[in-house]
């Protein structure tokens, strides 16, 4: 049974894309609860005809959405959360970058936000895999999807 929550993506690359097809896939998030942050021309043809959200701002999406992913590469992810770290509070950021961990993350967010840091990497044979950190504070309830959707596209754990 796919999580009602709300899902929106920023810093968005391939690896985002490929991460929104395996949640629509394996049914973790429904299309209509996805949010998209990019104005490139590419991106809104993809989602075209499709229930996906795709706003060419970030802080729309940050308020549409409960729970954000950004994928950033290490060196632009500070430049995605700064024009939304004051808008934060209450918001689960799960950071899906090699080289971010939750102290990265809440060092330049407000007080109050939730974070998950999810590092993806390639193994051996190509999959991704990645263990997951949560912040302190972080609601347990909230953990299940978290798990389902790095779930979706990385083995956990690892």
């Amino acid at each position: 049974m796919p999580h009602s929550i709300h899902v929106g993506f920023l810093g968005v690359n391939d690896f985002a894309h490929e991460l929104i097809q395996a949640i629509i896939d394996k049914g973790v998030i429904p299309e209509k609860n996805i949010y998209v942050s990019d104005a490139s021309p590419s991106s809104c043809a993809q989602y075209e005809g499709r229930a996906i959200s795709v706003f060419k701002d970030d802080m729309t999406t940050l308020i549409k959405a409960e729970l954000v992913i950004i994928t950033a590469p290490r060196r632009e992810f500070g430049t995605v959360l700064a024009p939304i770290c004051a808008l934060t509070r209450g918001k689960i950021i799960v950071a899906m970058t090699e080289g971010i961990d939750c102290n990265f993350v809440l060092d330049r967010v407000t007080k109050g936000t939730y974070v998950v840091s999810a590092a993806p990497h390639q193994n051996d044979a190509g999959k991704w895999e990645t263990s997951l950190e949560y912040s302190a504070g972080f609601p347990e309830y909230m953990k299940a999807a978290c798990i389902d959707i790095v779930g979706s596209i990385c083995k956990p754990g690892q």
